[in-house]
């Protein structure tokens, strides 16, 4: 057994157990060990927050300390070496390079500063490479794929610019102010992998003619950044991990593909969101070391995916992600849009209808998530048999007081308002109460008709809303410049009408019909810049036509079409029908959507073929039955 004198004292275990002499003998542990020995010692002996080193102690010295068992200074020097490591850095100056340990990492237990709730750590440096670029042969790959490629110079501020004004307030994830300094700076370009994303995004708001195809839309421009963006991304060029957050939100705004045209969005905001609580950023970064800039910035990337989370929560009817019982990060304010530096003023002042907008987007959408939890979840549905008609009024009041504290600059009511963003964001607004009362009627089953009517007026009012809003875009010729949430709103809208044109008798004072023409040159419009709309047009003309005209859907004989023939010999004012007329509009939606992709795969037979079943799939659950 090695003698414990060093540990134990003198006499060790050894002398004790045989009955002799215990006595010291002379080291003969060799020189480097000797020397690891020595630096432990000097460590220990140091405090961690000195930054220079005064000389060891010998081993004599090392046990008459007061604590004296070397054992626990040797653990104690290793969380000094922690300590330092971490107090000496007066600031985390690469953003892109931070480590998160929360409470229930290990580490975090050996480290003072997770006692004062900072969870934020400095990545060290990668071990430098060979003499020759690692990156050389990947390069390569990305040149003969085109990856490096962008537009001329004048087209690219074009974009940007385009960007900025557009998109930037729905999703204000860059430092305008850096960004721009960077774009300028040949030597200091900005990441490859924003760059394309930022084309990718502003190419379907932007007004050069030179990317749109004959027809006007952006299908081609599009799909070209998406496929230089994403080579970037397959090739993990890019290491800055908040410049690969910030691309994966702008991939995830594009929805032009074919066969995953509502799977896109999700899958890339779902990675986005992963990536992003990798970095920490569902947790306060106050106390950590990242300078006010960064710390601003990582609130606002944090925020964004948060509305992104719950607008396709809604759209696509998938889980949401992001649980804000997970996260202690500061509600967005105003300031947090200042980019100001220590010393240098921003040439970009922040709009102060921009950043109004996103404030009250972020509080829109803490109530919508309450909404789709409380009402649309597994957890509901299974918790609640009968929808709680206490949780609805909460929500209504909820959303009342949100309308009422809206600043005049995004308020539909004031003069003094920003005409688009105002509309953009009340557009989400009653899209967001025609959910809440559609749930309402949609549960309501045997009850007595009365139970229906406020909710019933207060969806068809709001549908009206919508419908108006997108009246005005389409006057001003701002429809294309419409996040592409625009088209679930209009569908809503849709639905609605539709509803009361079937179970609200036409001579009611509360009736507000709607043409689908209207809806059908909207979505025209709108498919220019989003192809999603193109499907949801040849979906609402289908349904148009079977629920006007009393056609039948007779394109084929298959049961999914023979379920719409059964379902819309219902009474069209029966209220028993409710449910089945829905059960038949979301049937016909889906057969309509099944026809027009087996057009669109007969007419586009170079393009991957769509799937008929996603689709299908999609319409059914939008409407809230089962197969």
């Amino acid at each position: 057994v090695r003698c414990d004198a060093v540990s134990r004292g003198v006499p060790c275990t050894n002398c004790v157990a045989i009955k002799i002499d215990c006595q010291m003998q002379g080291s003969k542990q060799p020189a480097q060990q000797l020397n690891t020995q020595r630096a432990l010692q000097i460590q220990v002996s140091t405090p961690p927050s000195r930054g220079c080193h005064t000389p060891g102690l010998g081993l004599g010295d090392a046990t008459s300390q007061k604590h004296g068992d070397p054992v626990a200074m040797a653990v104690d020097s290793y969380v000094n070496l922690i300590l330092q490591s971490k107090s000496d850095c007066a600031a985390i100056t690469d953003a892109g390079r931070v480590a998160f340990l929360g409470e229930s990492s290990g580490v975090s237990l050996l480290t003072r500063q997770s006692l004062q709730g900072a969870v934020h750590y400095p990545m060290p440096r990668p071990a430098a490479g060979p003499s020759k670029d690692p990156y050389d042969i990947e390069n390569r790959v990305l040149q003969q794929r085109g990856a490096f490629l962008i537009p001329p110079r004048q087209i690219c501020d074009e974009l940007i610019d385009s960007y900025f004004a557009w998109i930037h307030p729905v999703v204000p994830i860059i430092n305008q102010t850096h960004f721009r300094r960077q774009y300028r700076d040949p030597l200091a370009p900005p990441s490859m992998l924003l760059l394309q994303s930022i084309f990718l995004a502003s190419t379907h708001v932007c007004d050069n003619m030179t990317l749109r195809d004959a027809d006007g839309s952006t299908k081609t421009m599009a799909l070209t950044f998406y496929k230089r963006a994403k080579a970037f991304y397959d090739a993990n060029h890019e290491t800055d991990r908040v410049a690969i957050i910030q691309s994966m939100i702008l991939i995830g705004w594009y929805w032009g593909g074919r066969e995953d045209v509502l799977e896109e969005a999700f899958d890339w905001t779902r990675a986005a969101v992963i990536v992003a609580q990798g970095a920490g950023m569902h947790r306060s970064v106050a106390r950590s070391l990242l300078s006010t800039t960064d710390k601003r910035l990582w609130k606002r990337i944090w925020w964004t995916l948060f509305t992104r989370d719950r607008l396709l929560a809604l759209t696509l009817g998938r889980p949401m992600l992001i649980n804000l019982a997970d996260s202690d990060v500061e509600m967005i304010r105003d300031e947090d849009f200042n980019e100001d530096e220590p010393g240098r003023a921003s040439k970009v002042p922040p709009n102060p209808a921009h950043v109004q907008f996103f404030l009250r987007y972020v509080a829109l959408c803490e109530i919508l998530g309450e909404i789709l939890s409380r009402q649309c979840s597994m957890w509901a549905q299974t918790r609640f048999k009968e929808l709680d008609m206490d949780d609805v009024l909460f929500h209504e009041s909820a959303l009342a007081r949100w309308h009422g504290e809206c600043p005049a600059i995004v308020s539909l009511d004031s003069p003094e308002r920003d005409h688009f963003w105002a509309a953009v964001l009340h557009s989400k607004y009653y899209t967001t109460l025609c959910l809440l009362h559609r749930s309402r009627l949609s549960a309501v089953r045997d009850q007595f008709p009365a139970a229906l009517v406020p909710s019933r007026r207060a969806a068809v009012e709001a549908a009206a809303m919508i419908t108006g809003i997108i009246q005005g875009f389409s006057t001003h010729g701002q429809l294309r410049r419409c996040p592409s949430f625009i088209i679930y709103s209009l569908l809503t809208a849709f639905v609605i009408h539709r509803y009361q044109d079937l179970f609200i008798s036409s001579t009611s004072p509360q009736a507000v019909h709607s043409k689908p023409r209207d809806y059908w040159s909207a979505l025209l419009e709108i498919s220019r810049t989003w192809p999603l709309g193109g499907l949801v047009n040849s979906m609402l003309r289908s349904v148009a036509e079977s629920w006007e005209s009393g056609k039948r859907v007779s394109h084929s004989n298959t049961p999914l079409l023979s379920f719409v023939e059964d379902m819309m010999g219902a009474e069209p004012h029966d209220e028993r029908h409710v449910q089945d007329g829905l059960a038949a509009a979301a049937a016909a939606a889906a057969a309509a959507a099944a026809i027009d992709t087996v057009e669109a795969n007969r007419q586009y037979p170079d393009l991957p073929p769509l799937l008929i079943g996603r689709e299908v799939s999609d319409w059914l659950q939008f409407f809230g039955v089962d197969h």
